[in-house]
């Protein structure tokens, strides 16, 4: 069962069925039109009677109706929002709980979010699309708050391991994002040390 938060078109949800990769579906949306596009669209491909349908902002409800799904995939969204909808889950959460979450901004603040929250990030992984550079993180809720560092939140466990075209992508596009930053901190006289170490980090990616 997969639970895809924020669906729209339910593109994924028709893809995986259309595979024979799930049997079933929620499918949610914060708005009533884009998931008046996502119940036709499904019934349009012939998995309307597999799906159930949520006119929600994320996973607290579902959880509170008793549905299970293996995973929740949230993707499309920034990493602050994410974090929100997890956080109005507290409690809620059942161990074990896979999610499937592709922040567009706000990486750093996600990362963090999800180690205080008990959700374990396991694996990163980095893609080329159209151009652009996304990130998928796969995680399980194990229960366990941890603080990690600034270091840990900006750099993540997986990235200075990875040596495939699209991290490094990533890395090269992070960097010339800090560029930017240390040159506006630098014109307002405001310490970028932290902004220059990481960079130099980034440069050495992958590490042997």
């Amino acid at each position: 069962m997969l639970g895809d938060i924020g669906s729209d078109h339910a593109t994924l949800p028709i893809a995986l069925f259309s595979a024979g990769r799930i049997r079933g579906a929620i499918v949610t949306d914060i708005h009533s039109k884009p998931l008046g596009r996502a119940k036709t669209a499904l019934s349009d491909a012939g998995f309307d009677q597999n799906a159930a349908f949520y006119l929600t902002d994320g996973i607290r409800d579902i959880l509170q109706n008793g549905e299970k799904p293996d995973a929740f995939v949230i993707a499309g969204m920034s990493g602050e929002t994410m974090a929100a909808i997890l956080a109005a889950a507290a409690g809620l959460i059942p161990m074990g709980q896979l999610f499937l979450l592709q922040p567009m901004t706000g990486i750093p603040f996600l990362r963090g979010a999800l180690a205080a929250s008990g959700i374990c990030l396991e694996k990163e992984i980095f893609v080329a699309e159209r151009e652009k550079i996304f990130v998928i993180f796969a995680a399980h809720f194990v229960g366990i708050s941890r603080k990690i560092t600034q270091e840990e939140a900006f750099l993540g466990d997986f990235l200075r391991c990875d040596g495939s075209p699209a991290a490094r992508a990533f890395c090269k596009k992070e960097i010339l994002k800090l560029d930017r930053k240390i040159r506006g901190r630098e014109k307002a006289g405001i310490d970028n040390g932290f902004e220059k170490e990481i960079r130099e980090k980034l440069k050495n990616y992958p590490e042997e």
